[in-house]
């Protein structure tokens, strides 16, 4: 068995703590969206609405009239 020490065995179940909190955080809405709602086109629908803002957010930033 290999030795661990104790800040390396901190930092891991730090990683896993915050993983599994971040898991959790996108997953329980997910579900309970599902569960209320009936989504699957209304969750293809959203992602394809937060793609096309981040779309619109790219292109408002590199904005031709600034160079003029």
């Amino acid at each position: 068995m290999q030795y661990v020490s104790s800040t390396e065995s901190a930092t891991l179940c730090l990683l896993y703590g915050i993983g599994y909190i971040v898991l959790a955080a996108v997953a329980i809405p997910l579900y309970l969206a599902v569960l209320f709602v009936g989504l699957p086109y209304d969750l293809l629908h959203s992602i394809r609405w937060f793609f096309r803002f981040l779309g619109e957010d790219q292109t408002f930033g590199s904005s031709p009239v600034i160079g003029s």
